[in-house]
């Protein structure tokens, strides 16, 4: 029988997601860790969040600039779009927006002009498409 040996740290993920074939993302509570998979090392970190624990991890490669993903983060009623620059994975952090009841999912689609936005399933039958930048 396999077992699983940890590379990194032993800390609760609520979420996680591959930027890029060697980096992957993952939550702990209000901080998204990197880490590059091939190296076993950690790469970087960032607190997303005041005080809300981060339950969803969505990457999109920038096709502007594709030494960067754009990274939907949510938890609670919270969310933001934050850039990871793939080359140094530094972070640029976005503004957090607020609804009115908690987000039990999130996903990346464009509009009819190909403009990418958010759509957020809330936990009461509810699903919110916003502009990804203004949050509207």
């Amino acid at each position: 029988m396999a077992r699983l040996v940890p590379q990194y740290r032993r800390l609760p993920a609520t979420a996680i997601a591959f930027l890029s074939d060697n980096l992957l993302a993952t939550a702990n509570g209000s901080t998204i860790d990197i880490y590059d998979v091939r190296l076993k090392t950690s790469v970087g970190s960032c607190n997303v969040f005041d005080s809300v624990r981060i339950h969803g991890i969505v990457a999109r490669l920038d096709n502007a600039d594709s030494r960067s993903v754009e990274v939907l983060v949510f938890g609670s009623k919270q969310w933001t779009v934050i850039r990871i620059h793939l080359d140094s994975a530094r972070v640029e952090s976005g503004t957090v927006f607020y609804v009115d009841d908690w987000i039990k999912a999130g996903h990346w689609v464009q509009d009819d002009k190909q403009a990418w936005q958010v759509a957020l399933a809330l936990a009461h039958n509810q699903v919110l498409v916003m502009d990804s930048t203004h949050g509207n």
